[in-house]
């Protein structure tokens, strides 16, 4: 074996002209030694999403699947599906299986969530495609072909939506029908639009179950999706609470926050691995949810410390004879009763003064009694203090 040194000083082709790299031949399938009857017993079982994964898996399963000795395979497996509506004749099973369970755009292959299907053009395609390869109609003015001195209506011919859909359909569809109809001649062309009629009519009613089928699906998904939800936000609330935040989940409630965090609601089973993966953002987000409530205890707290504030026009004819009153000139002293402090050294609730003008005769025209902005107790015009203290603030 050369040393290091040679080997830093060969060429740097050296080591590519020595070396031979293996070329392994791929391991020969013994699927051909099967009974076909097994395999397509097998197959049949097989969900039609499945079955189109299995036939692009190798040249064998694509030439024994996509044979029309197979379709008894394609009809089967479909039937697994609940509530899905029959193939129809004019359409290939493999065709249907791909428009009805696949996703993503038929025209550029794109997986996006605005991709529809079409059941009455029979496509799947994104938005974008959708603005190149579908032309839209008014409902009065359908696409009309003149051969001769016959004009065709091509809503008889080629597939198009209904009008409470919009009314639309595929550029190349009618591109394709009229130059069938410019090759056949008058008699032919009558029995094709004839049986194309017949054909339009009953794919219409197809793709009215299936579009009833569609919604049975979206629905059936919804509620699972529902119930996985649910699931999921009592595992997390659980394991949340064993790590210690259980003040924080009582305080925050049944609805609040966390459950309508985007990780708790995904709807997909909570596995530990996928808990040691949004734990630490979890907690994060209870942190900040428990700081948030501290904040909001201490601004209550201080709230509450706040004095009450009288506003000005209150007037009091006689004021009451207590240590803390005295008398200003030419403005006379009010007081009012605090009732949520005590003055221990006197056993009467302290007083809060302010001085205003006196009139004569006194009256009470406007008493207020505010906390940071939000009003507490009002008198009238007419009333007189001790009425206000007694009757309204309760002292």
């Amino acid at each position: 074996m050369p040393t290091p040194d040679v080997i830093a000083r060969a060429p740097l082709n050296a080591r590519t002209e020595t070396m031979e790299y293996p070329n392994p031949q791929p391991k020969p399938s013994h699927l051909h030694k099967l009974n076909e009857d097994c395999l397509g017993e097998a197959f049949s079982r097989l969900h039609p999403r499945d079955l189109l994964s299995l036939s692009r898996a190798s040249r064998l399963l694509r030439r024994m699947l996509m044979n029309n000795v197979s379709r008894h395979v394609w009809r089967a497996s479909l039937n697994t599906v609940e509530g899905v509506p029959e193939c129809p004749k004019d359409f290939a099973e493999p065709r249907f299986s791909a428009l009805a369970f696949e996703s993503g755009c038929e025209q550029c292959s794109k997986k996006c969530k605005a991709c529809r299907i079409d059941w009455d053009l029979r496509v799947r395609l994104c938005p974008r495609c959708a603005a190149k390869l579908v032309t839209k109609f008014q409902e009065g003015k359908p696409p009309v072909v003149v051969l001769g001195e016959t004009s065709i209506r091509m809503t008889n011919v080629i597939g198009t939506r209904p009008p409470w859909v919009g009314c639309a359909y595929l550029t190349t569809e009618l591109a394709k029908a009229t130059t069938l109809l410019e090759n056949l001649d008058a008699s032919s062309r009558s029995q094709f639009v004839a049986e194309r009629k017949a054909t339009i009519s009953a794919a219409t009613i197809h793709a009215r179950e299936c579009r009833a089928w569609e919604a049975m699906v979206a629905s059936q998904q919804a509620a699972e999706d529902a119930a996985i939800r649910v699931v999921r936000e009592m595992l997390i609330r659980a394991k949340l609470f064993s790590l210690g935040w259980g003040d924080e989940l009582v305080l925050m409630g049944p609805e609040s926050a966390l459950s309508r965090h985007s990780l708790v609601t995904q709807p997909e089973v909570l596995t530990d691995k996928a808990w040691s993966v949004i734990a630490p953002k979890l907690e994060s987000f209870m942190q900040k949810v428990r700081e948030s409530a501290r904040k909001e205890s201490e601004r209550r707290l201080l709230q509450e410390r706040k004095p009450l504030r009288f506003l000005p026009n209150v007037f009091c004819p006689k004021p009451p004879s207590s240590p803390f009153f005295a008398l200003t000139s030419p403005r006379q002293v009010i007081a009012c009763r605090l009732p949520f402090l005590v003055d221990h050294e006197h056993s009467t609730p302290p007083v809060m003064i302010c001085t205003t003008p006196l009139p004569n005769p006194p009256v009470v025209p406007q008493a207020a009694v505010y906390r940071k902005g939000e009003r507490v107790a009002s008198a009238g015009a007419t009333s007189s203090l001790p009425a206000i203290l007694h009757g309204k603030l309760g002292g």
